[in-house]
């Protein structure tokens, strides 16, 4: 459907998911993530790991989860008072997954 006489597309308000996980046993123990929306804070903890997993879905056990939020850019933090994460991550899809390891962290 078309607002302005057909020349601009409806759009909708989609949702979507993230979820935070990791992948190893990171020293330091849970990981808490908070995701940012304009003047909004969420915070979740990551309690567990998926050894060996290179995607886990939305609903998995043991993530950070965020569920219903509105498409659009969001910016995380985590930590585990060990590793520290941050980044940005733009929601267009029902289901982000976003992966926290050694590897992308920022060690303190």
């Amino acid at each position: 459907m078309f607002l302005n006489g057909g020349c601009e597309p409806e759009t909708e308000n989609k949702t979507g998911n993230i979820t935070f996980w990791t992948d190893v046993d990171i020293r330091g123990g849970d990981i808490e993530v908070k995701i940012s929306l304009q003047a909004k804070t969420i915070t979740s903890i990551i309690t567990g790991f998926y050894r060996n997993a290179t995607w886990v879905s939305c609903d998995a056990e043991y993530t950070a989860r965020f569920s219903d939020l509105p498409y659009g850019t969001y910016y995380y933090t985590a930590s585990n008072g060990y590793f520290n994460w941050s980044d940005s991550i733009i929601l267009k899809q029902e289901c982000n997954s976003i992966r926290l390891n050694g590897s992308n962290a920022i060690d303190r």
